[in-house]
């Protein structure tokens, strides 16, 4: 039946897929609706229309929800298209899997076909309806938040599920007879983690490749994605563009912080704690060093902010760590460290570990004053021990005690004499003392009084020697006895002269004949000198041999030359006897039938020892005789004697004259020059004939 007037609603929504809400139309006319166009009530919506236009006497077309119109098309009809709730039959508009179409009425899920559910909606405070609702209208869509997944009316919430860097698409729940599309599965998970709700949704394995429809390609449905790196997540946004994949997403890749204006490790934050960032620190004293945990940033945060941390005192400008260290019992170089080493107004100090107030030489600082452990003084040689300093006296203790590198040196403490004793006889020279704590090198002499310091034989106490030394040290010398200071010899006397053991004298009648003083006097004298007295001794008391004939006598004497410078005197009568035959036998000879080497020779005298009495001197051989030498029958002279001869003052021609030749002859023997003393005799021989 025709409606003559009726009224069109202005729209609620242009586009259901960005406002997530579904809006009912309201009809408001003069008349009344019949049967046969569905029985709708004016007040459908629920919801206040709000301003309306009057659009004119129209021909109203009824067609129903699922059905024909009256003029045989369907649009307006369930599952077809429409922009909004107007151009539906029911009212109602709503989102499905190939995008906005007409819903209709329900009184339950068998009123609806599958995939689809009897859902009650609401519009504008107007009382519910029922109309048949899409149950995946938004599964897989990308999307943002889980407002992005739900429509009013949905039989269950929708999610917006995280799937990855690449972007989040929409599930929703499952379960209680709701089951899920094919591929997807009702699962029972944890999408907001493991601290989460547990809930039953719909799932699928590759729900990361949910792609782009025609419906959210139209839609310009979006979703948030992100890039991410050791330096953080910088979240962008993908969309769909075209069917298929999502777009590449346009998230910055996370970059460290430079001082760039720039978010670029996408922490909210913009340049902190940049690459090339500088430290500020407070400065609330002005010195230009700041105190407390810095921060840094590419520019200063104020202007109380500097660069140069470090600072210790904030209320002191001259205290920084700039500042000189000054020996003031602060610390003015913010070091940690108060009046270190080589602070202004430091001396030079030593370490003293024993607090004697000597340190080392060689371990020094230049130190404030005070430093506990140090001194200003140096020269320690045992920093460990406080009694050893050069302050203290050197004590024979074997220790250096006063640092002065020698060990109980000349003087020290309980030191005792020594004298210099280079011989080693306990004796030194008088004037070469040391105090010492014991024998040091040559000073080891317990006593003074050597005078002779290189001879250890020499010193106060010994036996004097006959040597020509001062052996006891007593200026004197060799002032022993005799018989001390040399042995006693053989048949004589000993005695020091001259720095030597020599003969003093001989027994009478021996002699040292060999010069051996040891032996003594090992030479006896001849028998006239151990006769004793004079005779033999000079010319004056000659030993008197006696008489030698002429008739062939002779006489011998054996006898030596002792001592040394000895002469023996002999004197004899050589007798010219009677010439039978008138021939002259008188032929005296002297010789020596024993003269060892041919050392010993005589003189000889005539009368007297007058020097007009010598005949012959330092002879070994002599003969006094008138002998004729005739040549008989050859030419070998023989002697004839003192033949023929006539006695008496008157001869005649062919005779000698026959003299008395009888005298006395005086011999001294003696050693021939060139001769040493020895203890060999002599044997002298005196005869007296005509030769035989």
């Amino acid at each position: 039946m025709g409606v003559r007037s009726a009224f069109r609603t202005k729209p609620l929504s242009t586009h259901l897929a960005w406002t997530s809400l579904l809006v009912s139309t309201l009809f408001i006319g003069c008349s009344t609706v019949s049967d046969t166009a569905g029985e709708q009530s004016g007040d459908v919506g629920g919801f206040d229309v709000g301003n309306y236009e009057t659009v004119g006497s129209l021909d109203v077309v009824f067609v129903p929800e699922d059905g024909t119109g009256t003029d045989g098309s369907t649009a307006g009809g369930f599952l077809t298209p429409c922009a909004d709730n107007a151009e539906c039959f029911s009212g109602w508009c709503v989102d499905s899997p190939e995008g906005e179409v007409c819903s209709k009425n329900c009184d339950d899920d068998a009123g609806c076909p599958d995939g689809w559910s009897c859902s009650q909606v609401t519009a504008g405070g107007a009382d519910p309806a029922f109309i048949c609702v899409a149950n995946d209208a938004r599964l897989c869509r990308p999307c943002v938040t889980d407002d992005d997944c739900n429509v009013p009316g949905f039989p269950t919430e929708g999610l917006c599920i995280q799937t990855g860097p690449g972007g989040s698409f929409c599930t929703r729940g499952c379960g209680d007879g709701l089951s899920c599309p094919d591929p997807f599965t009702c699962e029972i998970t944890q999408p907001y983690g493991p601290d989460g709700p547990t809930l039953e949704l719909c799932v699928t394995a590759e729900l990361s490749d949910c792609s782009c429809t025609e419906k959210y390609v139209s839609e310009g449905a979006t979703t948030s994605c992100y890039v991410e790196n050791e330096h953080g997540r910088c979240v962008g946004q993908a969309a769909c563009v075209d069917v298929g994949e999502l777009s590449e997403c346009d998230a910055l890749s996370p970059a460290p912080e430079s001082c760039n204006g720039v978010d670029d490790d996408c922490d909210g934050e913009v340049d902190e704690g940049a690459v090339e960032c500088t430290d500020f620190y407070l400065d609330t004293d002005g010195d230009g060093y700041g105190q407390g945990l810095p921060t840094c940033a590419c520019e200063s945060p104020d202007a109380g902010w500097v660069p140069a941390g470090g600072d210790c005192n904030e209320l002191v400008t001259g205290i920084n760590p700039g500042a000189t260290e000054t020996c003031n019992g602060m610390d003015d170089d913010c070091d940690g460290e108060i009046d270190e080493e080589d602070a202004s107004g430091c001396v030079t100090q030593y370490r003293d570990e024993d607090g004697d107030g000597y340190g080392l030489e060689l371990d020094s600082k230049c130190l404030c004053q005070g430093s506990p452990g140090w001194s200003t003084q140096f020269g320690d040689c045992n920093d460990f021990d406080k009694n050893v300093h050069p302050d203290v006296d050197e004590t024979c203790n074997t220790i250096d005690d006063d640092c002065d590198g020698a060990v109980d040196e000349v003087g020290a403490d309980g030191c005792s004499p020594y004298w210099l004793d280079q011989d080693g006889d306990s004796y030194g020279l008088e004037d070469k003392v040391k105090c010492l704590c014991g024998p040091t090198g040559a000073y080891i002499g317990s006593a003074p009084g050597d005078c002779d310091d290189l001879d250890a034989g020499v010193h106060p106490g010994v036996t004097e020697l006959c040597n020509g030394n001062d052996d006891n040290c007593n200026g004197e010398t060799d002032e022993g006895e005799n018989a001390s200071m040399c042995p006693q010899v053989a048949h004589g006397v000993a005695g020091c002269l001259e720095g030597n053991c020599q003969l003093i004298d001989c027994e009478e009648g021996w002699s040292d004949a060999d010069g051996d003083q040891l032996n003594g006097c090992e030479c006896p004298g001849g028998t006239l000198e151990l006769g004793g007295g004079t005779v033999g001794q000079s010319c004056l008391e000659p030993v008197d041999l006696g008489a030698v004939t002429d008739s062939g006598a002779v006489l011998e004497v054996t006898d030596n030359i002792a001592p040394e410078g000895d002469e023996d005197w002999y004197s004899f009568t050589a007798i010219d006897g009677a010439d039978p035959e008138s021939c002259d036998s008188f032929d005296l000879h002297v010789d020596f039938i024993h003269n060892p080497q041919g050392q010993f020779v005589f003189d000889v005298y005539e009368t007297s020892c007058a020097a007009s009495g010598e005949i012959c001197k330092e002879v070994t051989e002599f003969t006094d005789s008138t002998n004729f030498l005739t040549t008989v029958g050859g030419d070998s002279p023989e002697p004839l004697g003192e033949c023929p001869c006539q006695p008496g003052e008157d001869t005649v021609e062919g005779f000698q004259q026959c003299t008395d030749q009888t005298s006395v002859y005086i011999l001294r023997v003696y050693r021939a020059p060139g001769f040493g003393p020895s203890c060999s005799a002599y044997t002298l021989r005196v005869r007296n004939g005509a030769p035989q």
